[in-house]
């Protein structure tokens, strides 16, 4: 930068002196992994399905169920349970679940109402014991 006056620069006479004297031209290409394309966001959900449609295929191989019938059985046995048999622990479940969905925002009314709902189908398909 010999020969360059301090005094007179701006921005653009330093930006032109960059340009015309330290172009760096082609190089090659310093990337250790080549750069993966992004995939069709069409091949990306179709993806998706195919993992979750494996997931419960291994799933019914193992007879496990998923989580949604594992509460769905937790709700029967809260809503069915008789009034003589529920003990300090059966009660904090219930307690647990009802903080969890209010802390999520959910109405207390609503949820009485999905368990009161939930009840009310059980005994009319004669599951309640």
């Amino acid at each position: 930068m010999a020969g360059m006056s301090l005094t007179n620069e701006t921005a653009d006479s330093i930006d032109r002196t960059r340009r015309s004297s330290f172009e760096r031209g082609s190089r090659p290409v310093s990337r250790t992994v080549p750069v993966k394309t992004p995939a069709d966001p069409a091949v990306r959900l179709a993806r998706g399905r195919l993992r979750t449609a494996a997931y419960r295929c291994a799933l019914d191989r193992r007879n496990a169920p998923e989580s949604d019938v594992v509460g769905l059985a937790i709700l029967a046995a809260a809503v069915t349970i008789e009034k003589d048999a529920v003990d300090a622990g059966s009660l904090r479940i219930v307690q647990l679940a009802f903080d969890d969905l209010i802390s999520r925002g959910y109405a207390r009314g609503e949820v009485e109402a999905v368990f009161r709902r939930f009840r009310n189908k059980l005994k009319a398909d004669g599951a309640e014991k």
